[in-house]
């Protein structure tokens, strides 16, 4: 690989360095995009729970005040 300038050879870190300036925009997007899949999949089965529990709550059996419960 050749440069401008030819006294300086191309390093594989600028190389690497020019790769990630000109696909910033990119990087930053998808990084973006990943943490909110994260989250997503984080919440999912937090959210599923309550669901379940309220679901669950609503349906237990009430005991009034007044009532013993049965002797064995």
């Amino acid at each position: 690989m050749t440069t401008t300038d030819p006294q300086r050879p191309v390093t594989g870190s600028h190389i690497l360095r020019a790769a990630l300036r000109r696909n910033i925009g990119a990087m930053a997007g998808g990084t973006v995009l990943m943490g909110l899949y994260q989250a997503g999949e984080t919440a999912f089965p937090i959210a599923l729970g309550l669901i379940v529990e309220h679901a669950l709550r609503d349906r237990a059996p009430r005991r009034s005040a007044g009532r013993s419960s049965p002797s064995r």
